[in-house]
């Protein structure tokens, strides 16, 4: 469904997986991404047991954007529209609607 209209509700908890796949839809074109800044990791890290109870947290990679070398690691994916906090629901109905009805 390539002209299906995508939102995406982030905020300043949306890491990881999730912040990645807010970020590539949104520079693939195929979202639009709304809320507030997520976190910005945008490293992949590995794990290892170091014994004894101690764990090494490894930087692997860094995530970019699809066709790009581009990434969102400290600086997080800045929604294209800006919702405050505790206002979400609200903002995502009336995007819903609005495009129900025409607008972009």
């Amino acid at each position: 469904m390539p002209n299906a209209r995508v939102y995406i509700l982030v905020n300043s908890r949306t890491a990881s997986a999730a912040e990645g796949f807010a970020f590539a839809m949104q520079n693939l074109k195929r979202a639009t991404i709304f809320g507030q800044r997520t976190y910005g990791a945008g490293i992949a890290v590995v794990y290892i047991e170091l014994g004894h109870g101690l764990r090494m947290v490894l930087p692997e990679k860094m995530v970019v954007a699809p066709h790009s070398t581009v990434g969102w690691e400290g600086k997080g994916v800045v929604p294209d529209v800006a919702v405050p906090a505790g206002e979400e629901r609200a903002a995502a109905i009336a995007l819903v609607r609005d495009s129900l009805h025409g607008a972009p």
